[in-house]
């Protein structure tokens, strides 16, 4: 854990205050500047990030820039000979929140895009429990997501925003729980077989990764927790129901844009669900997986199997 902070003692005067060392600049060791684009919306996907996850977890996020107030606060300390514990802060009229005792913390850098590519948005660097997240390239998944543009239901909200960024760092979160040296590994490919599986269990980092994030928001969805214990807090099952809805927007758009199932052209276009990138699966086959072992249906397992079934006759079929 990191002192990046200065604990004062609220005795005497305010101006006695001392001045806490920023966080280590570690995105300057990968040749990456940090930046400020879209921190807002980021430091709340942050702050839902620790609320939806359990509280006996000392898995956590930590913002590296300063807290902006208009969140719940999150407080870090280290107390030697005890374990990790999460606490309410509810006695301060602008600033309650939670305190993390001992957390296992992860820092959150947001960096400029100018040294990535353009589907570089979030990632675990080699050699580093940190995640790196590219403010400017969010742009191009709120695209993706269906929250903005012509083919969007609706033109959503920042809060929604946070939510898929929620989803993405929880992602992020998966590889840094799972201690993958970096986020990126072997083409994954759909496997049937690792729908239910614990992600303890599953090979592909990627894959596991994903089921990380789906058990996170499964846990908090049947923790029956929709207040928060404060005002400005949400509660862990209304966050979660909240996390089901933005990936549900973005499977339920892409099938009225692109019809991959015929639906109104009778036309199959299973294709469209084959991978784009060279280490994870296509983004809307993820995201009905993730559908599905949030709420599992016959209609998703059918659909998945059918994928599944014209993805190995494409391969049978391909050039050998």
């Amino acid at each position: 854990m990191s002192a990046w902070y200065c604990l004062l003692p609220l005795i005497g005067s305010l101006s006695a205050a001392c001045q806490a060392p920023g966080p280590p600049d570690v995105p300057a060791r990968y040749g990456l500047a940090q930046t400020t684009e879209n921190r807002e919306i980021i430091e709340r996907a942050i702050v839902l990030v620790n609320e939806v996850l359990p509280r006996d977890m000392p898995l956590r996020l930590r913002p590296t820039w300063p807290q902006s107030g208009f969140y719940p606060t999150l407080y870090f300390e280290e107390k030697r000979n005890t374990a990790f514990a999460m606490e309410d802060v509810i006695d301060r009229e602008f600033d309650n929140g939670w305190r993390f005792r001992n957390a296992d913390e992860i820092p959150v850098f947001i960096v400029d895009a100018t040294s990535l590519g353009q589907v570089e948005t979030a990632f675990v660097p080699e050699g580093a429990r940190t995640i790196f997240i590219s403010g400017r390239n969010l742009e191009r998944q709120f695209d993706t997501f269906y929250l903005r543009g012509e083919k969007a239901w609706e033109q959503y909200s920042s809060f929604e925003k946070s939510l898929v960024t929620a989803v993405i760092l929880l992602h992020e979160l998966g590889h840094v729980h799972f201690d993958d040296a970096g986020s990126y590994g072997h083409s994954a490919r759909l496997a049937l077989e690792d729908l239910t599986k614990p992600s303890s269990t599953i090979a592909n980092k990627e894959v596991r990764a994903d089921r990380f994030a789906s058990e996170i928001i499964s846990d908090a969805w049947n923790a029956d927790e929709m207040k928060g214990r404060f005002s400005g807090a949400m509660g862990r099952s209304s966050i979660a129901s909240n996390l089901y809805r933005v990936v549900a927007i973005a499977s339920n758009t892409n099938d009225l844009v692109e019809d991959p199932t015929g639906a109104f052209d009778k036309v199959e276009k299973l294709g469209l669900f084959r991978a784009s990138g060279y280490s994870h699966l296509n983004l809307y086959l993820r995201l009905l997986v993730i559908l599905y072992q949030l709420e599992p249906t016959d209609e998703r397992l059918k659909l998945l199997q059918r994928i599944d079934q014209a993805f190995a006759h494409a391969s049978a079929s391909g050039p050998h």
